[in-house]
């Protein structure tokens, strides 16, 4: 059944391929992008590497609908580009800049100390990673400003500095030096290596994305993208030998893991809970709202937002075999979301939904060219390269990182769209 599976994706992308010949456009459509990670995933788990636990024919298939739906969405996204008011975009503000990355700055030092000082005591980056994040933020102030601020403003800063190491006539160096304070006290802090991989996807999307002509004018590009491409591969090798795994079993499992693991975690749904609509798959919104609400007026957390974080927190918190010797978790693919708020009908209609969003991201970023239009659009990069962890706007770390940018990008309406 997966060969079957992997055989239509394949096929799937080769349409895609034509299409993006026929229109003459580049390789960095988020349905090309999308295409390949599932073609992957799909063809990587056929394998059965480890001896990874095979899934039933009908859990294959709803992640394939799943799959097929988004690009469906994507090609609408981009062919019926969602109207919108065109804005005057004047770039996130010096001041603001500076003042977003000043505060970032107080907080990612607090929380990297914290782990230098476990570090010199002998503790491991596995274990910071796994069992010291109460030590590292010791406190709750600390705890939601990482968590509700430094996280998504730091993802949000990284995207505003690597684009504008495309843009002429810029001081480079600033933004260089950002972008590896907020790697290495992130990764510090966390000795997670996901931030790594944004990073690199940043850089490479963002060179396909640009014309020749910007490479003949400004021929540095080039060589910041070979040297933040190393930097990242090295970095990803060093962080996940120090944590004491192996590469190549930590990549085939970070792609195809989720296979086995959804379908265990939409057992566990199927037998524990009620579906929850839309609240799981927008929780990055809902829940910090629900909880302001509830800090400064008093008003309750509705059980259902409750229920939702039980589930998320499950896929975090409770360890799976997904083979005799990987215990895994996270990883759980975006559909997992979709198909708690409203099962194989939510799969469909929700990665259809996204699809739409993502594909109108490229088609604004191709025909607009605003810095507001090309940081959203690696936004939904973002998301659909973490396609197979979890749904992006399902975390708040994620999903705040699009209210950052609301805020911080000033602009003014205009009559056409």
């Amino acid at each position: 059944m997966v060969e079957i599976l992997s055989l239509f994706l394949i096929m799937f992308l080769f349409i895609y391929v034509l299409k993006i010949m026929k229109d003459k456009t580049n390789l960095v459509s988020p349905g090309f992008i999308f295409l390949i990670i599932w073609c992957a995933i799909f063809i990587l788990y056929s394998l059965s590497l480890y001896n990874m636990n095979t899934v039933p024919n009908s859990t294959l298939t709803i992640l394939f609908l799943g799959v097929v739906s988004t690009v469906i969405g994507i090609l609408l996204g981009e062919k019926y580009r969602i109207k919108r008011s065109r804005k005057i975009d004047k770039g996130i503000s010096k001041k603001a800049y500076f003042v977003c990355s000043a505060l970032l700055a107080v907080i990612l030092v607090a929380t990297a100390y914290n782990s230098i000082s476990l570090l010199l005591s002998g503790v491991s980056l596995g274990s910071i990673r796994y069992t010291e994040r109460g030590s590292v933020l010791n406190s709750g102030l600390i705890d939601i400003l990482y968590n509700y601020y430094a996280v998504p403003m730091g993802y949000l800063l990284i995207h505003v500095n690597i684009n504008s190491l495309f843009k002429e006539g810029k001081s480079k160096k600033i933004y260089i030096i950002s972008t590896v304070f907020i790697a290495v006290t992130s990764i510090l802090t966390e000795a997670g290596r996901f931030i790594i991989y944004f990073i690199a996807i940043d850089a490479l999307v963002l060179y396909f994305a640009h014309n020749k002509q910007l490479f003949k004018s400004n021929p540095k590009v080039k060589k910041y993208v070979r040297l933040i491409v190393i930097a990242c591969v090295v970095g990803f090798i060093y962080i996940t030998t120090n944590r004491g795994s192996d590469v190549y079993k930590t990549l085939y499992t970070y792609l195809c893991g989720c296979v086995p693991y959804f379908d265990n975690k939409i057992n566990h749904f199927n037998s524990n809970y009620d579906h929850t609509y839309i609240f799981a798959s927008l929780n990055g919104f809902i829940r910090p709202v629900t909880v302001i609400l509830n800090k400064f007026i008093g008003l309750p957390v509705p059980s259902i937002v409750n229920v939702v974080e039980d589930i998320l927190l499950d896929i975090e918190m409770n360890h799976q075999l997904i083979a005799p010797s990987v215990v895994y978790n996270g990883f759980v693919s975006m559909f997992y979301a979709f198909y708690v708020d409203l099962g194989i009908f939510g799969v469909i209609f929700y990665s259809l939904v996204f699809g739409c969003f993502a594909g109108s991201a490229y088609k604004n970023m191709v025909n607009m060219r605003t810095e507001k239009s090309m940081i959203f659009y690696l936004i939904m990069i973002q998301a659909v390269s973490i396609s197979m962890m979890r749904f992006y706007f399902a975390s708040f770390n994620f999903a705040l990182t699009v209210v950052y940018l609301q805020v911080l990008y000033s602009k003014k309406s205009m009559d056409d769209y």
